[in-house]
Order: structure tokens, then sequence, then C-alpha cells
């Protein structure tokens, strides 16, 4: 096991509760379940299937999937295991359509995502801090944007811009939307 800073689970589930309010105001209906990234969590997920998208916020690894035990260390997942994990999922009636990934090394867990064979797969890359004004800024613009309707693409490019805007970071190329061709 590796130490790693704790996460800020507080600080990321009050910015979800945020985006998800949000999206209420417009009138979407989006049940929120939150729960922190510990891989035993995030087996269980996907044990339920109970979603379209799931929304993962953990530490990363540059050579493999990563996440938090609640000590502190990291524990690590095999991308196999992902793998049948997300296909035992879309085999189900509620095949998994979006994984938004906040963390370190996001695209390495985004890519994963995609390999298990996730369509689409949104990256918010951390450098150095979860506290981050500027992926709180996406996030939230880009629930928004789905809530409105608008197809991941124009979400997507609208957050991008939303941080632009509010000048809270010039750095959007750390958000990436996976497959390149979406």
């Amino acid at each position: 096991h590796h130490a790693v800073p704790l996460h800020d689970f507080d600080y990321e589930r009050h910015a979800l509760e945020k985006a998800v309010e949000a999206a209420d105001k417009l009138g979407a209906t989006i049940d929120l379940e939150i729960e922190p990234g510990f891989i035993d969590r995030v087996r269980t997920y996907f044990d339920k299937g109970p979603s379209r998208v799931l929304h993962l916020s953990c530490h990363g690894h540059p050579d493999q999937l990563a996440f938090e035990n609640g000590s502190g260390y990291i524990e690590t997942m095999a991308t196999e295991e992902l793998r049948n994990l997300v296909k035992a999922q879309n085999a189900g009636p509620c095949p998994l359509k979006l994984v938004v990934v906040n963390s370190f090394h996001s695209g390495r867990i985004g890519k994963a995502f995609v390999d298990a064979g996730v369509p689409h797969v949104v990256c918010c890359h951390h450098t150095e801090i979860f506290r981050d004004k500027a992926a709180t800024c996406f996030v939230k613009s880009l629930y928004r944007g789905l809530a409105e309707n608008r197809s991941l693409k124009q979400a997507f490019t609208m957050a991008q811009e939303a941080v632009r805007v509010e000048e809270v970071s010039k750095h959007v190329d750390r958000y990436v939307l996976l497959p390149q061709k979406a």
C-alpha cells in the first residue's frame, strides 16, 4: 500500500449536490447517490447496476486504477476486473452510458472505462489538489448542459467555456471527452 493524502470527500459531495440542485431548477430529475469511491463501493455500484451515469472521484495512479481504502492508502483494481464489471452491467437493463472521472491521472482511468465498453467518458484531470474551483465549475456546467438536454459534446464544450469565461482557469485542456471522436 502507498500512503496518499485523503480526498476531501465532503467538498466533492457539496459540489455534486450543487450541480444537481441547478439541474433540478431546470426541470431535470436526477437521483443522486453519493458514496466514497472506495474499491469495495465501486464493486457494489456495479453489482447493483442502478444508473446510466457514474461520477467517480478518486485518487489515480499512473500505472493502474487506484482507489482510496478510507485509511489514506491506495488499493488497486486490474483493468480486466473493471472490464468484467462494466460488461456485466452493460448486459443488464441499465447499461452504463457515461462516466465522469474527477481524479489525478483521469485520462488513464477514463481510457480503462472506454476500453471496458463505456461509450463516453469525461476526464477532469487534477494535478495537485481536489479543492479545485475550475473542476467544480466544469462539473456544474457539464451537468447543467446535460439537464438542458444538450448533447454530451455540447455540454462538454459549454463546461469548458464556463471555466474560461469565469477565468477560473485557462487550462481547459485538462478536461477531455473520450473517445476523442465522441
